[in-house]
């Protein structure tokens, strides 16, 4: 069975009284322990289609499903409680708490599944280990470089243990060698635990390390 498989997906948004159709019948399909790149070029609708297949936005028309799982299906808290428990996502902002050291921002997604402190900490510390940071546990992400703020945020991704890890533009706000580095990490992990990563991106980086690239230019998925 396909990790994910998109059927027939639109999304269309409203703009005034203009209707902007940003993915037109999306067929695709993702297999688990995949490192997936969609790539296209700004306005294409790549973070679209990550962000419906993440759970952070609901399609116009058309089924996601998620492991088996039909998730167009659920409500509002419904998709959140999967989109907890069952996604991992990193952002191009990084989008860590500012007053909260790396360990607590790493551990701050397990706070939702009541997992006892003692558990928490050990979690967090064996991922901030993995990305190279047990050092940097109790700096605050003001003291961290982009780099290392990256590194947080692929550990807090992890940190509940998902199939899946959604990364939007991960790479964009670093420079070329960091960049380099944070891919060859999640390249690593990714073939250590078998997660699955889908990227969306335009940075030729991933897409040259990618086991796959979908791209998609105005809506449409031109090659796969």
């Amino acid at each position: 069975m396909s990790l994910v498989q998109v059927d027939s997906l639109f999304k269309d948004y409203k703009l005034g009284k203009t209707t902007v159709h940003a993915l037109r019948e999306i067929n695709l399909t993702i297999e688990k322990g995949e490192f997936t790149a969609i790539a296209g070029p700004s306005g294409s609708g790549k973070t679209t289609l990550l962000n419906l297949i993440g759970c952070i936005e609901v399609p116009t028309r058309g089924r996601i499903l998620i492991d088996g799982k039909d998730v167009t299906t659920l409500d509002a808290d419904a998709l959140a409680d999967f989109r907890a428990s069952r996604l991992g996502f990193i952002f191009q902002t990084f989008n860590l708490i500012p007053v909260l050291t790396a360990l607590e921002n790493v551990e701050f997604p397990l706070f939702k599944h009541a997992v006892p402190k003692a558990e928490r900490v050990n979690r967090a510390m064996e991922l901030l280990d993995t990305v190279g940071l047990s050092d940097y546990a109790e700096h605050k992400p003001e003291e961290l470089s982009g780099g290392q703020r990256q590194r947080v945020a692929i550990a807090r991704a992890l940190v509940t243990r998902p199939q899946l890890v959604l990364a939007d533009e991960p790479t964009a706000n670093l420079d070329h060698d960091t960049g380099t580095q944070i891919l060859q990490l999640m390249k690593a992990i990714n073939k250590c635990s078998g997660t699955t990563f889908i990227f969306s991106t335009h940075d030729p980086l991933i897409i040259e390390q990618a086991d796959r690239t979908i791209r998609i230019v105005d809506g449409v998925i031109t090659a796969d």
